[in-house]
């Protein structure tokens, strides 16, 4: 169940992406690498979050279904580097997120289960992105100030 809703998530934006892809030229990859979408979302976040004062984005300043969200786009945008957030190479892995899928799996109708593993998955998922978002976000801030 969980995981549907993440799959449907990541296939929306995949198809999001492929639709805006018309040739290279046209797709403007930002420096890093990301495709325009995740480029925009990161310059409407950083210009709502980051602290003026510092000229810097802190990731604990930034709601987390924002994080979520571009963390999605960047997913989308690498699937190689999505399977290293959803898997063995995420240190959170071993540690939450496996435990949290096994006593869910255990007990499918539980939903308190549903709700943990989720929440696990999800501050998996930020804190594995947690380096590469923080610098995406920064480094947007610094193309808008």
């Amino acid at each position: 169940m969980i995981s549907n809703n993440i799959q449907a998530l990541l296939r929306q934006n995949q198809a999001t992406m492929e639709g805006s892809k018309v040739n290279m030229d046209y797709c403007r990859l930002t420096q890093s690498g990301f495709s325009r979408k995740t480029h925009d979302l990161a310059i409407q976040i950083a210009d709502q979050y980051a602290d003026r004062d510092d000229h810097v984005v802190y990731l604990y300043d930034v709601p987390e279904q924002e994080l979520l969200e571009l963390a999605s786009s960047i997913m989308s945008h690498d699937l190689m580097f999505a399977s290293e957030a959803m898997g063995a190479d995420n240190s959170q892995f071993e540690k939450s997120i496996l435990p949290a899928l096994a006593l869910y799996l255990n007990k499918p109708a539980d939903r308190d289960l549903e709700i943990e593993y989720l929440a696990k998955l999800k501050s998996g998922i930020i804190s594995y992105y947690g380096e590469t978002i923080e610098q995406l976000l920064n480094d947007a801030y610094m193309e808008i100030r």
